[in-house]
């Protein structure tokens, strides 16, 4: 460990790291960075009009210090990495190996300077708004929410209840794109006070949970030869896994399957103590339900 103290520490009087930990320590970016461009001259790249311009490291900031770990782009001019409108990027100036960046990374040294200093010219995309925080511009969820949905619950298609349509705007927000309302109201456990929107109709899966659905009303395809009816847990007898499906879609209950092959009747029948559902619940459901997101519905199974 000495020696490899020692030879790194050797290594900082090469000219380059006395220059930028002279510009480090006297805590200004503007000193760092005239200290580099004084020591490296073979640096540069060409930018707009084929001026000639510093190249540097284009970083990944994911604090609010000045400080950067993860390299996006390496010799690139301040304005190629910061000519977008987001505000996670910064940009240092130096054009240093790859090893002695993954040193100074872990050591949390490398300084840089972030692409945005204010809200100016953010663009934050949809449901977020640009605010100043600690000194640094951030993009913070801020959905849209009409004042008449406030205070009211609803159930989003993940099958979790909200406290109102604010609510679960801010849970798409902040990393569940795909999340939307299902249904007003709590997520219920029956359909019996369940309104689905538009044309989906409500179903309920093994454990009693609703869900809105748009069921198809394609006919399912034959089924081939090989493939054997099957016995639902109503004792009624499927030509296949696609008509057991599509009656559960209609009927508004899982049905599951009691055994493969045609049902024999209550008596002399098979055990009911162990029926097997024709596929897991997380299977069955996120297929249903994904269907009511479909521009076309014939194409859910």
């Amino acid at each position: 460990m000495d020696g490899w103290t020692n030879g790194w520490m050797d290594g900082r009087t090469d000219g380059w790291m006395d220059g930028w930990m002279d510009g480090w320590t006297d805590g200004s970016m503007d000193g760092w960075t005239s200290r580099c461009i004084d020591r490296q001259t073979d640096g540069n790249v060409f930018g707009p009009a084929g001026k000639a311009t510093r190249a540097g490291l284009c970083w990944l900031q994911q604090s609010r210090e000045p400080r950067c770990a993860v390299v996006l782009l390496r010799t690139v001019s301040y304005e190629e990495c910061c000519g977008g409108s987001g505000v996670e990027r910064a940009w240092s100036n130096s054009s240093v190996s790859l090893g002695t960046v993954s040193l100074l990374s872990l050591l949390g040294m490398v300084a840089c300077r972030p692409c945005k200093e204010t809200c100016e010219g953010v663009s934050c995309g949809p449901a977020k708004v640009c605010k100043m925080k600690g000194g640094r511009p951030q993009c913070v969820c801020s959905p849209d929410c009409p004042e008449e949905t406030r205070g009211r619950a609803v159930c989003g298609t993940d099958g979790r209840s909200y406290g109102d349509k604010c609510a679960l705007l801010l849970a798409r927000c902040q990393g569940q794109p795909d999340l939307d309302v299902m249904y007003q109201g709590e997520c219920q456990k029956s359909c019996s006070t369940v309104v689905c929107p538009g044309s989906s109709s409500c179903v309920t899966d093994q454990t009693g949970s609703a869900y809105c659905v748009t069921c198809t009303r394609d006919p399912c395809p034959s089924p081939p030869a090989t493939e054997s009816p099957v016995c639902g847990n109503d004792n009624v007898t499927y030509a296949s896994v696609c008509h057991l499906r599509r009656a559960t879609c209609f009927q508004g209950h899982s049905i599951g399957v009691r055994h493969y092959g045609p049902c024999t009747g209550e008596s002399g029948g098979p055990s009911r103590s162990s029926p097997r559902p024709a596929f897991p619940r997380s299977d069955w459901t996120a297929a249903l339900r994904s269907a009511a997101d479909k521009e076309h519905p014939g194409e859910a199974p």
